[in-house]
């Protein structure tokens, strides 16, 4: 229970449960002001005197004037000023606030407290202390992370980026797949999309312009290997091969937000041999909302992470079984996109469900023009699009003007067969949702599909196909959105915010990084163990399978090693 700072607070409260009351409609503590101390001048003198320090003033009456010169001839500054409240906010030095005090003309006195807005675009670094500086005197949190290397794996970088213009970045892609056709191209492109907002989660600068990296002073160097892309196949073997050019390279930590729920002992021994030379694996501990064990997160040699929201709650898509090690912020995370290669993002308003940020499959014809819509009208249930989409009996009455959208799910045919019996049947656009668990990145290699195809998960689809049903409900209530589809094409973007362990995972490689930086002469393995020692516990007491051992943590890790017993700590 929170104690109520002045009197009455916890004295109300144990009233109300000894009495069974909820205190509405009663007088109680947050009613009203508790008579707090009218000068509270303990936080100024814990300050040096040439401090800058923002006071909350209360001025006597007919002070205002006086005050404000005395403030102005001590080269301070004041903000708001509340007359009907008689109170001034003043920004000076401390021994000028110390002197205000003395002049008579203060009634009462107190910090002016900061406030932030709760779950905003930076959220995700305030929750991990991205932004504390452990140490007086450091510049920068950052400031000692250009000895370390990052390896993120994923679907490459838009390297023209301007949140992305670090001095130290190199990379590479994986060859292409000679047996089976198809290359990722080049590592400094990303035509996902994903690739890019995971990097920029750790390493976007600071620049006072869009997005903020959890290191994003340009100390840290990043390794890009890509192995995603449309229409690209990429496999456990793929990981290997990216793991084996991370260690060679020479990262320190490796960012992995990808899997799968199928385990591979060569891929986790690639992961043992990388973890023995020294390096430290991340990986997403996968979006099921499942307790099924997906790989490369669950293999003890790579930490497992698990997300949160902005209220450090667990997130309902996030995995949670025995081998969550770690939780991080991992929903509506703001970080980079790529709008120099990837289309402008998708809103589909279906029914009364709105998808924003939905990705049209790459490899068409379709030309998007921003800012427009399309109106889709009823969407008709195509099933795996094998053939013509005809509409079946009971959708016939609902398509208007001969205009309709086919939903298809994936499997059996090709991507752009399905496209192509959607179109030549008089679709006016087409969406393709997954068979199975997460996203759908694929191609229409090339065909001549001139109207828009959206990728979507296995989720979404379901959700989309719901809103199609005339009659709703356990007693087939009428759906007064039925029949309501429009997709509107957005603006090109370079800012997102994403959801999912993906987005978890690199938040907390850079935290891992930040501490790491502190101890360079300390071991994977050591600084592992003390992210786990010093998270943020969360749940169950103790370690849990929704977060593992907690939210982890920046400054309460290097402080804690810091203030913590001699140890040795290279294992």
């Amino acid at each position: 229970m929170r104690i109520n700072r002045y009197t009455g607070g916890v004295i109300a409260a144990a009233v109300a449960v000894a009495t069974g009351l909820a205190l509405v409609g009663t007088t109680h503590a947050a009613d009203e002001p508790k008579d707090p101390p009218p000068i509270d001048r303990e936080w100024l003198e814990q300050l040096e005197p040439e401090a800058d320090a923002v006071a909350l003033i209360g001025y006597t009456e007919g002070g205002l004037e006086e005050l404000l010169a005395r403030v102005e001839s001590a080269d301070g500054r004041t903000g708001t000023v509340l007359k009907e409240r008689r109170l001034v906010s003043v920004h000076a030095r401390a021994d000028t606030l110390s002197e205000l005090l003395e002049s008579g003309l203060v009634a009462t006195f107190e910090r002016d407290v900061e406030r932030y807005l709760y779950g905003g675009p930076d959220y995700h670094r305030t929750l991990v202390q991205a932004e504390q500086r452990p140490f007086p005197g450091m510049a920068v949190p950052d400031e000692y992370a250009d000895t370390l290397t990052v390896c993120v794996i994923d679907s490459g970088i838009d390297i023209g980026h301007p949140d992305l213009a670090l001095s130290r970045i190199a990379g590479e892609s994986i060859p292409d797949h000679a047996p089976f056709g198809g290359s990722v191209g080049d590592w400094f492109t990303d035509e996902i999309g994903h690739g890019t907002h995971v990097a920029g989660i750790v390493a976007a600068l600071d620049n006072n312009h869009g997005a903020t990296g959890i290191l994003p002073n340009d100390r840290i160097a990043l390794h890009i290997v890509k192995v995603f892309a449309p229409g690209f196949t990429t496999y456990s073997s793929d990981i290997i091969d990216a793991v084996d050019r991370c260690v060679a390279a020479g990262a320190d930590i490796i960012n992995m937000s990808l899997g799968s729920s199928t385990p591979s002992n060569a891929e986790e021994q690639a992961m043992v041999s990388a973890a023995g030379s020294g390096v430290m694996l991340l990986a997403a501990a996968g979006n099921d909302e499942s307790t099924d064990f997906h790989d490369p997160a669950s293999y003890d040699a790579v930490i497992s992470v698990a997300a949160v929201d902005s209220n450090a709650d667990h997130a309902s898509f996030s995995q949670r079984n025995a081998q969550v090690e770690l939780a991080a912020p991992g929903v509506d995370v703001y970080s980079t996109v790529s709008p120099n290669s990837a289309p402008p993002p998708v809103t589909l308003v279906s029914g009364i469900v709105i998808n924003q940020n939905l990705r049209l499959m790459a490899g068409g014809q379709f030309a998007p023009v921003p800012n427009t819509s399309i109106g889709l009208g009823f969407l008709i249930d195509c099933g795996l699009g094998t053939s013509l989409c005809q509409p079946a009996s009971w959708e016939q009455p609902h398509i208007v003007g001969g205009q309709f959208g086919c939903l298809i799910e994936r499997g059996a045919v090709t991507f752009a067969q399905k496209a192509l019996n959607c179109q030549n049947a008089g679709g006016t656009a087409a969406i393709i949702y997954n068979d199975r668990p997460g996203e759908l990145v694929g191609t229409l290699a090339g065909a001549p599909v001139t109207i828009p195809v959206l990728e979507v998960t296995a989720a979404m689809g379901s959700m989309i196909a719901r809103q199609q049903l005339p009659l709703v409900g356990e007693h087939g209530v009428e759906n007064p959105n039925f029949g309501v589809n429009i997709m509107r094409i957005e603006d090109y973007v370079e800012y997102a915010e994403w959801s999912g362990t993906s987005m978890a995972t690199p938040v907390a490689s850079g935290v891992a990084a930040l501490v790491w930086s502190h101890f360079r002469h300390c071991s994977a393995n050591y600084v592992r163990t003390k992210l786990g020692q010093y998270a943020r516990d969360l749940g169950t007491p103790g370690r849990d399978d929704l977060y593992g051992h907690g939210l982890v943590q920046h400054a309460d890790t290097v402080l804690g090693i810091t203030n913590g017993p001699l140890e040795f700590c290279v294992f």
